[in-house]
């Protein structure tokens, strides 16, 4: 399973899916579980749903899902898919996606896993933290339940109000996007950040987005890598940085900036940027229902790639910003 912040809902390959996406999965049955129960005729209804870029129909039916290895469990309404799109789920090696994101996602309150786990009082706190691994960690990404993972901070938590309790997304407010602490000014109509575990890549309008991989300028030949910025995204005033070789995808075919465009209208009142796994990878980020907040910490990974010690990559890429706007170039 995959888990998604930015979607709402527990979904699994029904036993009965023929789509090609559905044919190389585990496929959930509910005449195999002894856990499950029969739900209503108003709960039985064919629902259909986006997922990222991808679609899913089916049905839903009532379980036990349960965390390992400690055996958090809560009944749970899940989306027996009868369908899924072949993008995205045919390319991906997990089963289903436990969506971890607030309310306003789930089809009901009772579809809503992480609500279905604090009524049932399973955690010790209502939250949860997500540390993203690095190849040189050799280790699994993980996600703590309830306890805060200190092995994995490598600084204070700082923590900043949701910018929506209606969205559903865990966001907070974004005053801007930078090059080398250097603002851009694209957020003049106000912006929103939202933290999506569901995503590889850093996501955010059209128009934003070609504005910001312009002044990038990242040459496909890799000419310019030495000389790239830091891309900082600036909340709570403080920005936090990536290094070029954490936003940039760098293989023997070129160089190529994790950035992709959504298909939010350009005359949108706010803008919401998606940080995805580079952002994500870098920083730890913790997810509070309690406070309705999020935290940010920064990560600590095995080797930093810079040859720094953590402590010295993370004074170097958490600063304030620089006020004007200026090119990379001009910023050095």
């Amino acid at each position: 399973m995959v888990f998604d912040t930015s979607s709402g809902n527990v979904i699994l390959p029904a036993r009965s899916c023929e789509s090609s996406s559905c044919m190389t999965k585990h496929r959930y049955d509910k005449l195999l579980s002894a856990t499950s129960k029969q739900v209503n005729a108003s709960q039985n209804e064919v629902v259909s749903f986006a997922v990222g870029k991808g679609n899913v129909a089916g049905k839903s039916s009532q379980d036990k899902v349960c965390l390992s290895p400690q055996k958090i469990c809560a009944d749970t309404l899940l989306v027996e898919a009868t369908e899924m799109s072949d993008e995205p789920f045919s390319i991906f090696p997990f089963d289903g996606v436990v969506g971890l994101g607030m309310p306003s996602l789930s089809l009901t309150k009772m579809h809503n896993f992480l609500g279905n786990l604090a009524d049932a009082n399973q955690l010790d706190k209502d939250r949860f933290a997500v540390w993203i691994a690095t190849e040189d960690d050799k280790e699994d990404s993980e996600i703590s339940f309830g306890a805060l993972p200190p092995n994995r901070l490598g600084s204070e938590v700082a923590w900043l109000p949701l910018s929506s309790t209606t969205s559903g997304l865990w966001q907070v407010e974004m005053s801007d996007v930078t090059l080398n602490l250097v603002r851009l000014d694209v957020c003049k109509k106000g912006c929103h950040a939202a933290f999506d575990t569901g995503s590889g890549m850093i996501s955010g309008p059209k128009h934003l987005v070609e504005a910001i991989s312009q002044e990038l300028n990242v040459a496909t030949d890799c000419s310019n890598y030495d000389e790239l910025p830091a891309l900082g995204f600036e909340l709570g005033g403080v920005t936090y940085n990536l290094d070029k070789y954490e936003y940039v995808k760098r293989t023997s075919e070129g160089c190529f900036p994790q950035l992709q465009s959504t298909d939010e209208a350009e005359d949108s009142e706010a803008s919401t940027f998606f940080l995805g796994v580079p952002f994500l990878t870098r920083y730890v980020t913790v997810y509070d229902r309690v406070f309705l907040r999020m935290g940010l910490a920064f990560a600590v990974h095995a080797n930093e790639p810079t040859g720094e010690s953590t402590e010295g990559a993370m004074k170097r890429l958490m600063g304030r910003p620089s006020l004007g706007r200026a090119s990379a170039k001009e910023s050095d």
